[in-house]
């Protein structure tokens, strides 16, 4: 037996497979899910008793202040949850960041000054769902649109 080389389509994949439903039910009880195998193997642990991996898409989010930007942009700038999810995306991977390409060259110059390899990917860069409550009980969802979903409401 031998590894399979990771230059092969498919191997070691970022921000490949994830599944992610978000609703709000009858009660006001909203439930997010995702799962994401992220990584290969994911966090390389397996449930003993159904052998499902257990995800490690947390791999991208810190609990370090400062990292918000979609709720800052919601909260604090009043953007609207459609808008905030649609702008462009980056991704910071190794010693490099990925910025994708609806971003300015002095958004992209940022992170360059700090030492930061930049580039602009090929594709987009992941992709988000949200439904927000407001103030008033009204549902507003947004939905990425460099993904395959979409916000629905009765």
């Amino acid at each position: 037996m031998r590894a399979i080389p990771a230059d092969l389509p498919g191997t070691e994949a970022v921000q490949k497979d994830t599944i992610y439903i978000t609703v709000v039910d009858m009660d006001r009880m909203p439930v997010s899910l995702i799962y994401s195998v992220f990584h290969g193997f994911g966090s390389g642990i397996a449930s003993e008793k159904f052998g499902v991996l257990f995800q490690n898409r947390g791999a991208g989010f810190t609990l370090q202040d400062g990292h918000a930007r979609f709720v800052s942009n919601i909260t604090y700038f009043g953007i609207n949850v459609q808008t905030v999810i649609a702008a462009p995306h980056s991704f910071a991977e190794g010693s490099g960041v990925k910025i994708e390409s609806g971003c300015t060259d002095q958004v992209r110059a940022k992170p360059s000054d700090l030492g930061h390899k930049v580039t602009i990917p090929d594709g987009p860069i992941g992709g988000g769902q949200a439904i927000i409550i407001d103030d008033t009980g009204v549902l507003i969802g947004g939905s990425d649109p460099r993904k395959g979903g979409c916000a629905l409401g009765y």
